[in-house]
């Protein structure tokens, strides 16, 4: 029979296991929703990227804008893509980054919602700037989110997000054909932009506990000289500024570059494919791309 004395010792311990054992398994299930949230967002960002090439030769048609216009209007979504990725970059020192992902999908889906309801090819050069600028968050937060969340395993886990991200694209054109056989291209960008929103909205149900300690420990003047020696670092880097080099050149031929821009029009226009038949054989290209 124990003592009273014993009875109080071991009481103690019995609540501070318990209550050690509750945050441990919240954290774990907060990692492991965040790495769900971002690997659909992800996913809905390269769909919507990748419908865009069976959907072009529909839209081109009703707005009345040929080829050239089309590389305009790929090389415009480019640009603020790419640029907004580094003004993302600067930012993630001064923001929790589940805020800024949550914002960032909140501006993809502004810019997919006004693209359904565009009168004219100037106006969807707008509405497809501001996707781009917004879906930028996406490789530089994300990426940095996940390592912090996962640091042990974030090879394998960055590794996931961006397998997951290409089955993404891989649906988008069967998708879209079906969706076609419903509704119109403008009530799809719709649909998508809800989806969005939402992932938008679930990022704030998140805290981002090793960015916000970070955030808290430092000074803005402090954060802002570290972004700027992070970047400093990178272009100092011979192997780093080679590889980028390599990368950019090739990707004017990879799935965001010509292939997706023009390939959707050129089977629907000059081969004169069926939409459907276009879908089926842009969705094949896409797995084979991806088993290599």
């Amino acid at each position: 029979m124990s003592s009273p004395t014993a009875d109080a010792a071991e009481l103690p311990v019995a609540a501070v296991a318990e209550s050690a054992a509750e945050p441990t398994s919240r954290r774990d299930l907060d990692r492991s929703l965040v790495l769900w949230l971002t690997n659909v967002s992800h996913a809905l960002i390269h769909f919507q990227n990748q419908m865009q090439a069976l959907l072009y030769p529909i839209i081109m048609a009703e707005l009345g804008f040929g080829p050239a216009q089309l590389g305009v209007l790929a090389a415009v979504q480019n640009v603020f893509s790419s640029a907004s990725q580094a003004g993302f970059g600067f930012l993630t020192p001064f923001f929790m980054r589940t805020r800024l992902l949550g914002a960032a999908n909140l501006v993809v889906s502004l810019g997919t919602f006004l693209t359904g309801f565009v009168p004219s090819y100037s106006a969807l050069l707008g509405t497809r700037a501001i996707m781009a600028a917004g879906s930028s968050a996406q490789h530089p937060v994300a990426a940095s989110l996940l390592s912090g969340y996962f640091p042990r395993n974030r090879g394998t886990i960055l590794a996931l997000n961006s397998s997951l991200a290409n089955v993404g694209a891989l649906l988008a054109p069967l998708s879209v054909s079906l969706l076609l056989l419903v509704v119109g291209w403008r009530q799809i960008f719709i649909i998508v932009a809800i989806a969005t929103t939402v992932m938008g909205i679930a990022y704030f149900f998140f805290r981002d506990r090793s960015g916000a300690r970070h955030a808290n420990a430092a000074s803005r003047k402090a954060r802002l000289a570290e972004g700027r020696a992070s970047y400093g670092r990178v272009l100092r880097n011979r192997n780093m500024m080679v590889i980028s080099l390599i990368m950019m050149v090739g990707a004017a031929g990879r799935d965001g570059g010509v292939n997706q821009t023009f390939l959707g029009p050129h089977l629907v226009d000059d081969l004169g494919l069926s939409v459907t038949i276009a879908a089926v054989a842009l969705s094949g290209r896409r797995e084979v791309s991806g088993l290599g």
